[in-house]
């Protein structure tokens, strides 16, 4: 099952901008319609009403936890699972979802692009980057940081006399200024 981590980044627009939208779907072309589909089948964007759900249940119990104290797991999974219904009814159902996507990727790509990232998410190489690009992401993400930090201390070092340096550069300036001034204002 592919992650849906790359989706999340999409939860702010769905929050905030799902209304525009609704008008936008009814004008696009089937062609593009047909296709993003498609992809939203692949990236299994359904799903992502219950990650709204996830955030917006943790965000209630956070709230509660300051207002009450600690909270019985019940009352999580009471929240998570009216959270879930009102996504799926404000989301899913009215096609709120669809209507964020299909404006998203009509602004971005062509029919034939859409077509293109089709092809290339049902073959044997897309299927596999769905499967593991999050890893990918995260991992190059955790040797770049153990790399930055073998190498931080002389970074440090090379800023810092360069900033010195560009100090005193500035300082031997302004002093140059300065008599010039002095000079040029003598008889």
């Amino acid at each position: 099952m592919p992650k849906l981590r790359h989706l999340r980044v999409m939860l702010p627009l769905i929050l905030f901008l799902a209304l525009p939208f609704q008008a936008h779907a009814t004008l696009l072309e089937e062609e593009k319609r047909v296709e993003i589909d498609k992809l939203l089948k692949i990236f299994q964007t359904r799903q992502l009403s219950d990650l709204i759900a996830q955030n917006l249940t943790q965000s209630m119990m956070h709230a509660l936890s300051q207002k009450y104290g600690k909270l019985d797991g019940a009352v999580g999974h009471i929240i998570f699972d009216e959270a879930k219904v009102i996504m799926y009814e404000e989301f899913i159902l009215n096609g709120k979802l669809n209507d964020i996507f299909y404006n998203l990727y009509d602004e971005y790509y062509t029919a034939a692009q859409l077509r293109d990232l089709v092809r290339f998410y049902n073959s044997s190489a897309g299927r596999r980057l769905l499967e593991v690009g999050d890893s990918i992401q995260r991992r190059s993400m955790e040797h770049a940081k153990k790399h930055a930090a073998t190498f931080g201390r002389r970074a440090q070092e090379r800023i810092q006399k360069r900033l010195e340096q560009t100090s005193k550069t500035l300082s031997q300036a302004d002093e140059e200024a300065k008599n010039e001034q002095k000079n040029s204002t003598k008889p």
